[in-house]
């Protein structure tokens, strides 16, 4: 800060500074501006790449003081000059997608050289970006546009700064969404979005690509449903109405002149519909498995994205829940041959809760607890199994909590705790049952495999004449082979049976298709010219092939299961990052009148429950998934993130 001057004439200045990377660079502008006439004060912020300014306007003025900053070596933009003549529009704009510094890096890479934006700050935190451009030169469309290119989502809503830019009412409006059926590239998706927008009365429209769906926020007064309908055909794609849902805007667009977003109706009932589903998939072998299913769930009604990984052999899903369901997803996934099962489904809202429970000697016992537990608010369902003093509970976790429930069975004078046998995630990741079958089938195919390399050995060396026949065109050699060979082919080779039916089943042919093809025509080929032998009864055993179905079904068994073998090992990083998780957490009582803290009190992590308020001290562990409500701190994310430096956090809606 300098104070070169004192006057009453004084004009406040903004000026964007472009290029200031350290400390010396402000410095370097202090010495220029310190032997500039007329300012009366300024301040040179690094971290906002700009500089507020007072100045004697009939002794200085702005384009004195961008020469001076452009003399420099740096760019220099007017902001505002306070004196009513804006040089630069400032608008902010609601990111989402950003998951560490580098995606904020990567945003203000793009803009850095940008045709009119002259400067940009991204905020991680609150996952926002504010834009001074010129208007003249670039609009916020093209701004939303790159960024949304660059991977990131913006929804419809974003803050015009520039409090002099006051736009009309919204009035009546309503949310129209509608399926387009022949939408087939992301160029067409651009070009309706691009021909809606024109229209009277739209405000914003969104295209999807994956779900074909079209949704637009438009007045009643100036354009209806029909008009859209028709208006998208006449473009010449076939169109057909979803939903509509009327509202009246309970405030002009003018009110959004505070930093805070305020995001629209249709853009939170969008997102709340949206829900994200993680399966886990068994019997993927390569990456033609991945693109398989991605394939297929992505022409899936209702299925937004799409991601598998094949080392984890799991599946990101966001679907939405007015179009399609997790079973249904989960359904598709078999019927591709592979088998699939549900891990996490954000959809599901009612929660089941497996518990042990000591104490109980009696039908009666098992009738009181059931009994007693349904009366409670919120539980759908309650069985208790006597013999194995275990229940199982499912509740809507909005109502009801574990640890109400464990209480209540407590206060009936029986001892209830969770079950710790179960856990669905490790389990997941385990592949132990992968492995398992594969292991089966290896030595399955092994125990019967190696007698018959015995055989086809012993004869290569005795010879075929000097061998022994059952009876005339079947020789001993031939039955051996066929008695060792009808097991490997049936049950060591199972499971590329069915999952080659169920490839064929949807017109793919695969890997196991191939196998099943090879070892299935040599065994009925050898099979049919050894019966017909046996019928014919000629004086030589015919030339069969039963050596070759368990050679092949051995090494792929054993391939395939030391594939599964590998698997394990890579998942056992994401088994450990699951069991970072802590034990317990510190359960915080507030006072209901002064907000004060009443008690802490250690508690299972497995007791914690929607709305509780947990304590997290520095250096422990963050025990779930929350908002934060109070203090500030720094976060290690690198497990998670891959982001070396920590994160700030702080109290924030966002948590």
């Amino acid at each position: 800060m300098n104070n070169n001057e004192e006057t009453q004439n004084h004009q406040p200045l903004i000026i964007s500074i472009k290029g200031m990377t350290c400390q010396s660079c402000v410095q370097s502008i202090s010495n220029a501006l310190s032997e500039q006439p007329g300012i009366i004060e300024y301040e040179i912020s690094l971290q906002n790449n700009n500089g507020k300014f007072k100045i004697n306007p009939d002794v200085v003025t702005s384009e004195n003081i961008i020469q001076c900053l452009e003399g420099c070596g740096f760019d220099a933009f007017l902001v505002n000059d306070g004196a009513g003549e804006n040089g630069l529009t400032e608008v902010l704009v609601n990111v989402e997608g950003m998951t560490c510094q580098s995606c904020v890096t990567s945003i203000e890479n793009l803009f850095m050289n940008y045709k009119g934006v002259s400067s940009v700050e991204v905020s991680l935190a609150n996952h926002n970006a504010l834009f001074v451009y010129d208007k003249s030169i670039a609009n916020e469309k093209d701004i939303i546009r790159v960024i949304e290119d660059a991977g990131f989502e913006v929804p419809m809503t974003t803050v015009d700064m520039d409090t002099s830019n006051v736009t009309e009412d919204l009035g009546n409006c309503s949310v129209t969404h509608v399926y387009i059926e022949s939408l087939e590239t992301q160029k067409e998706a651009f070009y309706i979005k691009e021909s809606l927008e024109k229209l009277d009365g739209v405000f914003s429209v969104r295209v999807r690509l994956t779900s074909k769906l079209g949704i637009i926020k438009h007045s009643l007064e100036e354009t209806n449903v029909n008009d859209i309908i028709i208006f998208i055909n006449d473009l010449g794609f076939q169109c057909s109405l979803k939903a509509v849902d009327l509202r009246r805007s309970s405030h002009s667009v003018s009110s959004l002149t505070t930093p805070a977003i305020q995001s629209s109706p249709s853009q939170h009932e969008d997102e709340e519909s949206v829900t994200k589903l993680i399966v886990s998939i068994n019997g993927m072998t390569c990456a033609s498995c991945v693109a398989n299913i991605e394939k297929n769930l992505n022409k899936k009604e209702g299925v937004r994205s799409c991601v598998v990984a094949l080392l984890a052999q799991k599946s990101e899903i966001r679907y939405e829940r007015v179009l399609t369901d997790a079973d249904s997803i989960v359904s598709t996934i078999n019927q591709l041959g592979f088998e699939a099962s549900i891990i996490e489904d954000g959809a599901s809202s009612d929660v089941t809760l497996d518990l042990q429970i000591e104490g109980m000697t009696c039908a009666s016992c098992v009738s009181s607890i059931e009994s007693t537990l349904l009366k409670l608010p919120g539980m759908i369902s309650a069985s208790v199994a006597l013999t194995t003093s275990s229940g199982k509970f499912t509740f809507n976790p909005d109502l009801l909590g574990t640890r109400d429930i464990i209480e209540k069975i407590n206060n009936l004078g029986f001892n209830a705790s969770i079950s710790k046998y179960n856990d669905n995630k490790l389990e997941a990741l385990s592949h132990a049952k992968t492995i398992q079958r594969w292991r089966g089938s290896f030595l399955v195919s092994l125990i019967f495999g190696v007698p018959v390399l015995c055989v086809v050995l012993t004869y290569s060396v005795i010879g075929e004449q000097t061998g022994f026949y059952i009876s005339p065109g079947l020789s001993l050699q031939n039955f051996l082979l066929f008695i060792l060979c009808t097991p490997v082919q049936f049950f060591g080779g199972r499971y590329f049976y069915v999952m080659a039916y169920k490839s064929l089943k949807h017109g793919i042919a695969n890997m196991d298709v191939l196998i099943v093809m090879a070892t299935t025509v040599a065994y009925i080929y050898s099979f049919v010219v050894l019966l017909l032998a046996v019928i014919q009864q000629p004086q030589k055993s015919p030339m069969t092939f039963f050596e070759t179905p368990p050679m092949l079904l051995v090494f792929i068994s054993l391939g395939r299961w030391l594939e599964n073998l590998a698997k394990s090992k890579t998942s056992e990083a994401l088994s450990k990052l699951l069991q970072l998780q802590p034990a317990d957490a510190i359960l915080i009582k507030l006072n209901k009148n002064t907000g004060a803290v009443e008690s802490q009190t250690p508690i299972d992590i497995d007791l914690v429950q929607r709305g509780d308020i947990l304590q997290v001290v520095p250096g422990s562990k963050v025990p779930v998934d929350g908002r934060i409500v109070d203090g500030f701190s720094m976060a290690d994310e690198s497990l998670i993130t891959g982001e070396s430096m920590p994160v700030a956090k702080t109290v924030s809606p966002m948590g």
